[in-house]
């Protein structure tokens, strides 16, 4: 790593308005080894018996090639100060390579295992990072101050030999990172009411499908594709703060744009297909298909519905798009001759609220998830607002 002092330099130094200015640069390399310490060897066992006789039997088939996995980053930045300390920040580039990852490759059943511990395939992680704090407004009794938090970023998969699929994602080469693959979603039959998806039949290649495209009621007809990517392209959060005499007001709002979740509860709860199993939400039985001609945007409604609208399907991906309160504090410090009255050292009352104020599209889902999108058991519900009323004092 190495760093440049750039308000030392000739043509920065007499620029009033630049307090400071730091270039750097850094470049490393870490290893990950596989989590079974000895999957790179053969490993036999005598944990069963056959007849009440021990077994001698082959438990783990080892790759004598087996290596570390390797991580390379490389990042280039500057910090920077300005207008005597009332706009500070930094810009940063960062890009990570990962190579030999460690992947379960598929063997031939006649082995008696389904996969082997193999190092195959390449990552590259790249993106930009702003940070800025302000000093927006200073005066003896008034104070106003920000800091915003921007990310941007991007994940490929660079190389891969065969495709991985772990339902709903995929894993192949050239495309993004946690890519949602499944059945394309064409609506629903006006005159039946049935589930309807499209085809996508593949190019020469089979990977790329054809522009021309017929839609079908039968699931197994339809052809899987790459749909769309979980993380988001831009995420970040900005923080306000204000003090006026003894009153202080902060409160931080959260947002990402470009990613999606595969939202699991609305497959659950779809067209009657689990009822009794899963409780169905308020919007699973909003725009179903009631009589023909109808325009719906849900199929009909069955009791135990035969015509498998739970397939995986982009109907059931949503978008994390959202803004939210994230966080909210008001305070008031009491007046410091009230304070030494009570022989304190300082005396704040203060409110604090969390996740008091979701900008989303559907307000029966919390849109915070992990970048692979896959919703869990938090996630399928709103996120709770909390309250706290407290008083500190300091002695």
């Amino acid at each position: 790593s190495g760093a440049w002092d750039l308000t030392k330099s000739s043509f920065i130094k007499n620029i009033k308005w630049i307090n400071s200015m730091r270039l750097k640069s850094s470049y490393g390399t870490t290893g990950n080894l596989p989590t079974n310490l000895y999957a790179s060897q053969s490993l036999f066992s005598f944990s069963n018996r056959y007849n009440g006789d021990p077994v001698f039997f082959l438990s783990n088939v080892g790759n004598p090639k087996l290596t570390w996995e390797h991580s390379y980053t490389f990042n280039i930045g500057v910090d920077f100060s300005l207008l005597n300390a009332r706009l500070q920040g930094g810009l940063e580039y960062y890009n990570k390579i990962t190579d030999n990852l460690l992947n379960n490759a598929a063997v031939s059943a006649n082995t008696g295992f389904s996969s082997i511990l193999v190092n195959e395939g390449k990552l590259a992680n790249n993106g930009v990072e702003l940070s800025l704090a302000s000093r927006n407004i200073v005066k003896n009794d008034f104070k106003w101050s920000t800091d915003l938090n921007i990310s941007w970023m991007s994940a490929k998969v660079k190389d891969l030999a065969n495709d991985v699929i772990s339902s709903p994602l995929i894993f192949r080469e050239g495309e993004n990172l946690f890519s949602f693959y499944g059945r394309e979603w064409a609506g629903v039959n006006k005159e039946t009411g049935e589930p309807m998806w499209y085809v996508n039949e593949y190019e020469a290649d089979g990977k790329t499908p054809k522009k021309e495209r017929t839609t079908t009621n039968d699931p197994a007809k339809a052809n899987q594709v790459i749909l769309t990517k979980a993380y988001p392209n831009l995420y970040g959060g900005i923080t306000n703060r204000f003090s006026y005499k003894g009153i202080e007001l902060s409160f931080l709002f959260t947002f990402t744009l470009g990613g999606h979740m595969y939202h699991n509860l609305d497959r659950n709860s779809a067209d009657g297909k689990y009822i009794g199993t899963y409780n169905p939400t308020k919007r699973a039985l909003e725009g179903v298909w009631r009589q023909p001609g109808d325009d719906a945007s849900k199929p009909l409604v069955i009791y135990g519905n035969p015509y498998l609208p739970e397939t995986l399907s982009d109907r059931y991906i949503l978008s994390t798009d959202h803004l939210r309160l994230k966080n909210l504090t008001i305070s008031y410090n009491l007046p410091k001759n009230f304070v030494k009255k009570m022989k304190l050292a300082n005396c704040k009352i203060y409110f604090n609220g969390t996740d008091l104020f979701t900008l989303f599209k559907y307000n029966d889902i919390n849109p915070e998830v992990s970048y692979s999108g896959y919703t869990n058991a938090g996630s399928r519900y709103p996120a709770l607002k909390s309250f706290r009323l407290g008083v500190n004092l300091q002695f």
